[in-house]
């Protein structure tokens, strides 16, 4: 009679098994979050310009026209809008954008400031200068207006006009850096001057109210 000896290795492998989820089951857990933070500080900018005021070259007389005080001022350089406008170097503004750190502006715009004497209702980007009384009376008997247009970037030659043909807002969107240090400030220069439609020559500037025919323009940008 055969005779087979035991085999004990099924048993002891149960056994094993057992053993471990009987251990498993007895574990206790101990955990600790750590958290990630990475900051962002964002520029803070402000924008400054070179004059408060442009002071216009004055007119001799009321009845000065148009045509003869252009050419007389010497307001006769064709505008990056070229179809009858006209502007001069000594017309510039130079705006400084200041910001706390390095900063990317994306936008900006010269146009004429909220309350402003529109050249009509469609040309939100033309206005007339007028004088103080009300109704307000326009200079050039509202036959002329005032654009802007920009001239350069940290003196580098970026021309731009912020009026399209058909008088439309038309904001210079082609990004630059505000990177060059100044102190605590990083800066960027932007140099522009206002443009007159001089379609009308013979047009008379007109006796204003006041002394004066003004108008305010306004610098916007955006980051």
């Amino acid at each position: 009679m055969l005779t087979f000896p035991k085999v004990k290795i099924p048993v002891l492998v149960i056994w094993l098994v057992s053993e471990c989820f009987v251990n498993n089951a007895m574990a206790t857990n101990a955990t600790a979050d750590v958290i990630f933070s990475l900051a962002v500080t964002a520029p803070v900018c402000r924008v400054a310009n070179s004059k408060s005021t442009v002071q216009l070259p004055p007119a001799s007389n009321p009845d000065l026209t148009l045509k003869d005080y252009l050419g007389s001022n010497g307001i006769s350089i064709a505008g990056v809008n070229a179809v009858n406008r006209v502007t001069s170097p000594s017309l510039q503004v130079t705006t400084t954008v200041s910001c706390s750190s390095p900063a990317t502006i994306m936008r900006i715009l010269v146009a004429p400031a909220a309350g402003s004497d529109l050249w009509n209702s469609n040309w939100l980007a033309a206005q007339r200068l007028v004088d103080s009384s009300t109704p307000a009376v326009p200079f050039f008997a509202g036959l002329t207006m005032l654009e802007y247009e920009q001239v350069s970037v940290n003196g580098i030659s970026k021309p731009w006009s912020y009026s399209d043909y058909a008088g439309n807002l038309s904001p210079y969107t082609q990004a630059f850096l505000a990177d060059n240090q100044s102190g605590p400030d990083y800066i960027v220069n932007v140099t522009w001057r206002p443009t007159f439609y001089n379609g009308v020559p013979s047009a008379k500037v007109g006796k204003p109210v006041g002394g004066a025919f003004t108008g305010t323009a306004r610098v916007t940008i955006d980051y």
